[in-house]
């Protein structure tokens, strides 16, 4: 038998308001019915895309097979560094619904488009989820928040937030699609269990690790949401960006070193990009382990799940962890 975890519970107090949100909505927007099954040409039925991949899959997750949403950044694209075609925009301006993440973590380019086409219905979820702000010590200068500000809009670390999202998304679905509520009601709670079992699944192999071994650094801030829910301790890395062919500054090797001995880093997650001539002059003067896979922004591509993507993250997260002498 099924038992409720604390999160459990939550997900049930969030089917409740699913189930008010699709049957008590007040909405300015005229709805628009969408039928899949009834032959209404591709032209006519309602097109809804996401920011990223991920919030595309939480979307479909609702939504499949009434709606299918796409996704404005191509699949295992950094959303940072993605620049749309001509093509790309039109498919963007023909949207009825757009749902992103907010908080300044789209790229300039598509909150200015979408300000020049009001007619878009554009939510973004940081509306409706309370975020992390994020920490700056004495050590280092915070790369990302530079970016989004002082907030860390990297929710999906924690899946409890998450299902916080589906509530909104669900919510959305039933005001421009009043003909399918009860389909995202039914795939609403249904998604609400999975994310519950996520949670705990990641409770279970997080908890595993000793407290001596759960200090890591990674590429840039971006797993605030899992150090507070599962109590680890990750720091963004004092380790540069730079060039593939370019290496570390006497400084900067030095700088980095003393953080890692200082905070007693166990383990350096760091993504491609990293120069290996930096890294291993890092791990070289410390003994750190290098690691590498880890995946903060997007899917790999259509066969990836937002689960997926947070049970593979959290596998290579505790076996370098668990590896470390």
């Amino acid at each position: 038998m099924y038992k409720l975890s604390s999160a459990g519970i939550f997900s049930l107090a969030l089917s409740l308001i699913l189930l008010v949100a699709c049957h008590g909505i007040d909405s300015t927007k005229t709805p628009v019915a969408v039928d899949t099954d009834s032959g209404i040409p591709e032209h006519l039925q309602l097109q809804v895309m996401a920011t990223t991949p991920i919030v595309t899959d939480w979307i479909n997750q609702i939504a499949a097979p009434r709606i299918i949403a796409k996704s404005i950044v191509p699949y295992n694209v950094d959303p940072h560094s993605y620049h749309p075609g001509a093509k790309d925009i039109a498919r963007i301006t023909e949207s009825d619904l757009i749902i992103g993440i907010g908080s300044g973590y789209e790229s300039k380019w598509l909150t200015d488009l979408l300000k020049t086409h009001p007619n878009i219905r554009h939510i973004e979820l940081v509306e409706f989820i309370p975020l992390l702000d994020h920490v700056k010590d004495d050590n280092h200068e915070i790369t990302h928040g530079k970016k989004h500000g002082n907030q860390d809009p990297h929710f999906w670390f924690d899946p409890t937030k998450v299902a916080s999202a589906v509530e909104v998304i669900s919510r959305e679905l039933c005001i421009v699609d009043l003909g399918g509520q009860d389909h995202y009601l039914m795939q609403s709670e249904k998604y609400l269990i999975e994310l519950n079992e996520l949670d705990d699944y990641i409770h279970r192999i997080l908890d595993a690790v000793p407290d001596d071994r759960r200090a890591f650094m990674t590429g840039h801030q971006s797993l605030g949401y899992l150090n507070n829910r599962y109590h680890l301790n990750a720091m963004e890395s004092v380790i540069p960006y730079v060039g593939l062919e370019a290496g570390l500054t006497p400084e900067a090797l030095v700088n980095a070193v003393q953080f890692i001995k200082t905070h007693d880093v166990k383990v350096v997650f760091l993504e491609e990009s990293y120069a290996d001539k930096s890294v291993r002059a890092v791990a070289d003067e410390t003994g750190v382990r290098i690691a590498r896979g880890l995946n903060v922004e997007t899917l790999s591509g259509l066969n990836q799940t937002y689960i997926d993507f947070m049970e593979n993250n959290i596998g290579i997260l505790a076996d370098n962890l668990m590896a470390v002498p």
